[in-house]
């Protein structure tokens, strides 16, 4: 027996050495433990989670492997045969202890992974929550660099003026040199050209002095001639070819002069030439300078405000295709530098007003002033027709008060719906204002390029055109029944509706119900009947007995009459029948 259990234990010890080399390969870092490159089973925590397990997780792996190792000896060998029923019991006892206690590891390891699970929720709504703010943050940003890059734009655009400027002196200074450095070339020219043709000059005369000497010369031989004939019969011809050679000499001596006369023939049409060139540059010069001093750059300063951002700046390359069509022809040299026109905003306190600057000539700037003042008249007739419909407005008004106020009738009732009315037909008064307002500046819009372009005439009808188009199209003395239904409805709201709250006794739901029919009877009626239609005197002098009505109606609902809750009945059945009154002494 104790042979046996040496032989179980050298068994198992080998085994174990096995199981724990097997454990140390299969979470080894960097190193994967299955045959497809997953984590097996037992590699549910990360590969760093395993090389930190605690001493009693190692423990329980070497168990099951030493158990796993210890089954399958006993399974294929025959020593394992001879273990004891109850060494088997052990280890089977110890395989399910490693699998429950494997289980409870995995049930654990499934609540911690859903916890991680709902905090990386959690962060990503924090992270979605971030990047909203942080949209918001850079929409803000954006608004910021543009207003800034709106400043930064009108600076560019006087920056770039004033380089346009130096430009332009620039031009006129380099100008100014060219003609210098022509004038200078010419001069340069026109002295060579000179010392050329007085060297030739100076050469003729030798040459000419020389072929004179030569002939009095070959005279001088001609008389000695006989002389020499005599003495020097040998000199003869010596003398002959020197004859020849000086008249071979005097042929190019007249070839040269002919050259000569030909180089100064050149000189002479290319000095023509030069004076030519010269003066059309002194032109040229001379109409630049002019050009130049005839550029005005004027600041109109005080612009409205309204002016400025409603016509000037939206309507510029309209204002400015305009001056160039009406104004003097431009050089090509300032085609597309003039007319210039930018606008500028100057702040005194709480005031704003604008500058405009133009730089042209004068007749731009005469142009420009006509438009200005176009556009202004353009705006005075604007808020004519504004003041005009005002006024229109006002006289119904006042009108529809002064009528209103004449009704004679003290009760409370009557001056809490006049109160009303007054108060909803000003409110819409400042809504027509408005709308006509809105209305009348978009057809204004519409007309700003016909003002620049010179035709306030036309515009002047057609702001009147549309000014009585609309007062037509949308008569305010329509609106008078709507508002004084209107008023009704305030009136029963405030006096019937908001007062039902307050009672000492809870009224019955009939009673409610009857009065709700009586007060929509009489709605109806002052809606439908055309005896209530129309905003004169005797319209609105029936509106009290209508008002009375209405305070009976609730004076009876309030104190709970005991016919009351049966008043629709009994007025159905009056209607239905005849009824016979008898008059008492008392005088019920």
């Amino acid at each position: 027996m104790t042979t046996k259990m040496d032989h179980y234990v050298s068994s198992g010890e080998i085994d174990g050495k096995r199981a724990k080399m097997a454990l140390n390969d299969d979470f080894h870092p960097g190193t994967e433990s299955s045959e497809n490159g997953q984590w097996s089973l037992f590699d549910v925590k990360s590969k760093e989670d395993i090389i930190s397990l605690p001493l009693t997780t190692l423990d329980n792996t070497q168990e099951r492997s030493l158990a796993d190792n210890l089954q399958e000896e006993l399974a294929n060998t025959s020593v394992s045969q001879q273990v004891s029923l109850e060494e088997k019991s052990l280890s089977i006892a110890n395989l399910e202890n490693l699998r429950a206690e494997m289980e409870a590891q995995q049930r654990e390891m499934k609540r911690t992974t859903e916890e991680v699970k709902a905090i990386s929720d959690q962060l990503d709504q924090k992270n979605k929550e971030n990047q909203y703010l942080e949209k918001e943050l850079a929409s803000n940003k954006k608004a910021h660099m543009n207003a800034q890059k709106e400043r930064e734009r009108q600076s560019d655009e006087i920056l770039k003026l004033g380089g346009e400027i130096n430009q332009l002196l620039a031009a006129q200074k380099a100008s100014k040199d060219m003609k210098q450095k022509i004038d200078k070339e010419v001069e340069n020219k026109l002295a060579a050209a000179q010392a050329k043709q007085k060297s030739a000059e100076e050469e003729k005369e030798r040459k000419v002095q020389e072929i004179l000497d030569f002939a009095k010369k070959i005279k001088e031989m001609e008389a000695n001639n006989a002389k020499l004939i005599e003495k020097n019969e040998a000199h003869k011809q010596d003398l002959g070819q020197k004859l020849i050679a000086a008249q071979e000499k005097q042929k190019n001596a007249e070839k040269e002069k002919e050259r000569q006369a030909r180089q100064i023939s050149e000189l002479d049409k290319l000095i023509k030439e030069l004076q030519v060139h010269k003066q059309k540059g002194e032109q040229e010069k001379a109409n630049i300078e002019k050009i130049e001093k005839a550029i005005i750059a004027i600041q109109y300063s005080k612009i409205e405000t309204q002016l400025a951002r409603d016509y000037l700046a939206p309507k510029q390359s309209v204002i400015l295709d305009h001056m160039k069509k009406t104004g003097q022809k431009i050089d090509n040299h300032f085609i597309d530098r003039l007319p210039k026109m930018m606008l500028g905003e100057v702040t005194h306190g709480s005031t704003v007003t604008y500058t405009v600057t133009i730089v042209g000539f004068r007749d731009h700037h005469d142009i420009f002033k006509a438009v200005l003042a176009r556009i202004q008249k353009f705006i005075k007739l604007i808020q004519r027709a504004k003041d005009f419909y005002q006024r229109c407005l006002k006289r119904i008004t006042k009108s529809t008060e002064m009528v209103v106020s004449k009704i004679k009738s003290r009760a409370q009732y009557w001056k809490q719906y006049v109160k009303s009315f007054t108060r909803i037909l000003q409110d819409k008064s400042n809504e027509y204002t408005e709308l006509f307002n809105n209305y009348i500046e978009d057809i204004a819009k519409s007309l700003t390029e016909q003002c620049i372009s010179n035709d306030l005439t036309t515009i002047k009808t057609e702001i009147e055109k549309q000014t009585d188009s609309f007062i037509k199209d949308k008569s305010f003395e329509k609106e008078m029944e709507p508002l004084k239904h209107q008023a009704l409805e305030e009136f029963i709201e405030q006096n019937i509706i908001m007062q039902r709250s307050h009672h000492d006794k809870k009224p019955s739901a009939k009673s409610i119900t009857v009065l709700e029919t009586f007060v929509n009877e009489v709605k109806r009626a002052f809606k439908t009947n055309q005896k209530y239609v129309g905003h004169d005197a005797k319209h609105f002098d029936l509106i009290p007995d209508v008002l009375q009505r209405l305070i009976i109606y609730y004076c009876c609902f309030n104190i709970q009459l005991p016919l009351f809750e049966s008043a629709l009945d009994l007025l159905d059945k009056i209607d239905k029948h005849t009824v016979a009154t008898i008059a008492t002494s008392t005088g019920s």
